[in-house]
């Protein structure tokens, strides 16, 4: 019939064509403008817009409703994303670390080595946190092949810290670290970090065991180089010949180009005796160094003198022959059970002490120039020093390759350390096939065929068998990987050496290698606040945007980020509320105790599982507000109810319940707190706030602070000294400062005058 209305589709019928309708709608206005595709994908964490065809990001500022995104203020996604205290992540100033610079490797103290860098360079603070960029040096870190490489270091940090904990290793490995600071161990057949506080006797932890050499092999000394190293009172009557006979003094030489060096040598000031300038390694100068290291010292700052035991006749006749072949005129002598080797040459002390070879017992370092020397001349050092201070065994079997046994022991730790380090070069070269260093942890699903189950380690052979017959690609990735798996014997708490504890930023690997005989340490996490994001705006590092394939390349990799980082519900929770507390402190203008002191209880409230059935932000202002009221930092509710996304009831409510349930003994808030606050928002001077802290103390002794709200008696007492010193406010002034009302102030104000006897002219 004309003029009648076509019926509309009703029920299900007709809310699918309003959806296929709103669809088509959608799709007249957005469409990919590279292939033309409507389907296109909204990516609430990115805040992107993508075709789901060929990957292009057609619209990359979407309103975004994810709680991570949400979290970021416009400076912070543009820089990256904090979400945590970056306060408690380091080890102990004395744990040794491996650093490399102009091909040169040497073992530091981590803490000294932080401390010179900081001395130099340009050092900003966040918070107790004190960071430094570095250039130049690079340290021993693992890569993702789990092969053990040399990283540059771009950062390094200092804190103070009140306790360490001390993790000691089967074959007495041991590391001093904070409690959050992280190991690795292996889960699933892969390696992972793990929180030293969740450390528990018998975890595996990941440990060296073959390190690398530097670039470059050394195979003669430059005695112009080493000994210009040494003060210039020291080497003044150090001269240089060159082949024509002529001389010139070392501190002159090194500060002038004199070109080739091939026939110069090195003599004191009016003496024969002479080193060339550029000294071959062999086996007879490793030999030296070895027996210096372990027998040696210098005494009256130019004897150099070797001790050995009288029944250790070939150790002494070897010593007096190699140097016999380097021209000097070694001396024999007799005391008690000892026999001395003594050398009385300025010339080969300051060669020693150059070298880094140190003076006295407990001074005694593993030379710098051995890491750098070839293997046989390091084979020869090493047994010269178990020779001196230690005992070697050969085993021979049909065939077998020779095996060397070495035993040793001595009290400085430092020696003993340098000694693994460079063990650890040689590699399989002084290990015995099957020692627990070498052998890979077995997965679950051997556990019925080989019984060895996930736990306990194999031997190579069997992990070869084992990833055969099961298609395991990762177990022979850690039979082949340079790390040993080394059971936890213990972990106890110990004092810090020196009240701070140090920690490194490794370019491309997130961990590096420290300790007493080495293990692998973690250098950053995501809740250590150094991660970073990828830039949410498609441009290159000079501005221009990237190509269509590369954005789609970037929006995936952007995702894996995201779910690498935060990958589990607690992460995903902690990432919003630390986020959200550092917000939050930052309108409030809070210290960085503060954050951390909430992000602290926070945890624990996540840890006791307080969270579920309240909103995150709730919480997470109720634990800032907790923490300003322990720090003595006052803020009212009003004041964090303004800066957070609840009501300040919801806070107040969060508060009691996680206060009650976290055992948070916390006293009122005194009014005093408030005084230094409100009088600087006032301008008010020393004077008078020091007035008003007096009353309030008169006030508190009288009780007429019990039962009254502390910003309102603050503002009162405020009110009342700046009428006494002669810079009045009036009552509207501070009650707006202390977000009070001014029939508050006057009723405090009147009550405080008629207890404590004050007469106020107004």
């Amino acid at each position: 019939m004309a003029g009648k209305r076509e019926k509309k589709p009703e029920g299900p019928e007709r809310e699918s064509k309003t959806k296929a309708e709103a669809r088509a709608a959608i799709a007249e206005r957005e469409v990919c403008p590279s292939c033309g595709s409507t389907v296109l994908l909204r990516d609430y964490q990115q805040g992107t817009l993508v075709c789901g065809k060929c990957g292009l990001i057609v619209q990359d500022r979407i309103m975004d409703s994810g709680p991570e995104w949400r979290a970021f203020d416009q400076e912070q996604r543009e820089q990256r994303g904090r979400v945590g205290a970056p306060m408690t992540y380091s080890v102990d100033y004395k744990e040794p670390i491996v650093l490399l610079r102009n091909d040169r490797m040497w073992v530091s103290e981590i803490g000294k080595f932080v401390d010179g860098v900081m001395a130099s360079a340009e050092t900003r603070r966040e918070g107790n946190l004190e960071i430094a960029e570095v250039d130049g040096y690079s340290t021993l870190a693992v890569d993702e092949n789990y092969k053990v490489v040399f990283r540059p270091i771009t950062h390094v940090t200092r804190h103070k810290v009140e306790e360490l904990h001390e993790v000691l290793l089967e074959t007495n490995r041991k590391i001093l670290v904070t409690d959050r600071h992280c190991l690795y161990t292996v889960k699933g057949g892969e390696i992972v970090p793990i929180e030293v506080k969740d450390l528990k006797e018998g975890d595996f932890i990941a440990a060296p065991k073959s390190v690398p050499a530097p670039p470059s092999i050394a195979t003669e000394i430059h005695l112009l180089e080493e000994l210009s190293t040494l003060p210039e009172e020291e080497i003044r009557s150090v001269e240089i010949e060159f082949n024509g006979g002529s001389r010139i003094p070392l501190p002159e030489a090194r500060e002038t180009d004199i070109g080739d060096l091939t026939d110069a040598k090195v003599l004191l000031k009016g003496g024969t005796r002479s080193l060339p300038c550029e000294l071959p390694i062999d086996e007879r100068i490793a030999k030296l160094l070895g027996y210096y290291t372990s027998k040696g010292r210098i005494s009256k700052g130019q004897d150099v003198v070797f001790s050995f035991d009288a029944r250790e006749v070939e150790p002494v006749e070897e010593v007096c022959g190699i140097l016999r072949s380097l021209g000097f005129n070694p001396e024999l002598a007799q005391l008690d059970c000892v026999t001395q080797v003594r050398i009385s040459d300025e010339l080969l002390a300051l060669l020693i002490k150059a070298l880094g070879a140190g003076g006295g017992a407990r001074e005694r370092r593993v030379p710098p120039i051995v890491f750098s020397m070839p293997n046989d001349a390091k084979l020869a050092f090493l047994h010269a020093c178990a020779r001196g201070n230690g005992c070697t065994h050969e085993e021979k079997k049909p065939g077998w390759e020779p095996l060397a046994h070495v035993h040793g022991a001595s009290a400085n730790s430092e020696l003993s350390n340098g000694l693994i380090l460079l063990r650890l070069q040689l590699g399989t070269e002084t290990r015995r096939e099957g020692t627990i260093e070498g052998l890979p942890i077995a997965p679950e699903k051997c556990a019925q065929p080989w019984k060895c189950g996930e736990g306990i380690r194999t031997d190579g052979s069997l992990a070869r068998h084992a990833a055969e017959r099961f298609d395991d690609r990762k177990l022979p990735k850690l039979a082949k990987s340079d790390l040993a798996f080394l059971r936890v014997k213990s972990v106890r708490r110990v004092k810090p050496s020196t009240g701070y504890a140090y920690d490194l930023t490794v370019a491309g690997c997130k961990n590096f290698i420290a300790g007493r005989g080495w293990i692998l340490a973690f250098d950053t996490i995501h809740d250590k606040g150094l991660s970073t994001m990828i830039d949410w705006r498609n441009k290159d590092s000079h501005g221009k945007d990237l190509t269509p394939r590369r954005r789609a390349q970037i929006y995936r990799l952007r995702k894996w980020q995201r779910r690498i980082r935060v990958s589990d519900a607690m992460e995903r929770n902690l990432a919003f509320a630390l986020s959200e507390l550092d917000r939050m402190a930052s309108h409030l203008g809070l210290p960085r105790n503060v954050r951390e002191t909430a992000a602290v209880i926070y945890r624990r409230a996540v840890e006791k599982h307080l969270i579920r059935g309240r909103s995150i932000e709730g919480v997470a202002a109720a634990a800032l507000y907790a923490a300003c009221r322990e720090n003595k930092v006052p803020r009212t509710l009003d004041e964090i109810a303004d800066v957070s996304r609840v009501s300040k009831k919801e806070i107040g409510r969060s508060y009691r319940f996680i206060a009650r349930e976290l055992l948070m003994h916390l006293r009122p808030t005194s009014p005093v707190d408030y005084v230094a606050r409100f009088g600087s928002e006032l301008g008010l001077s020393g004077e008078v706030q020091s007035r008003a802290i007096e009353l309030l103390k008169k006030a508190s002794e009288k009780g007429l602070t019990s039962g009254r709200g502390p910003t309102g008696v603050a503002a009162a007492a405020i009110y009342i000294a700046s009428a006494l010193c002669g810079e009045r406010r009036t009552q509207r002034d501070v009650a707006d400062v202390a977000r009070v009302t001014e029939v508050t102030v006057r009723n405090r104000y009147k009550e405080l005058c008629e207890k404590l006897g004050l007469d106020v002219e107004l």
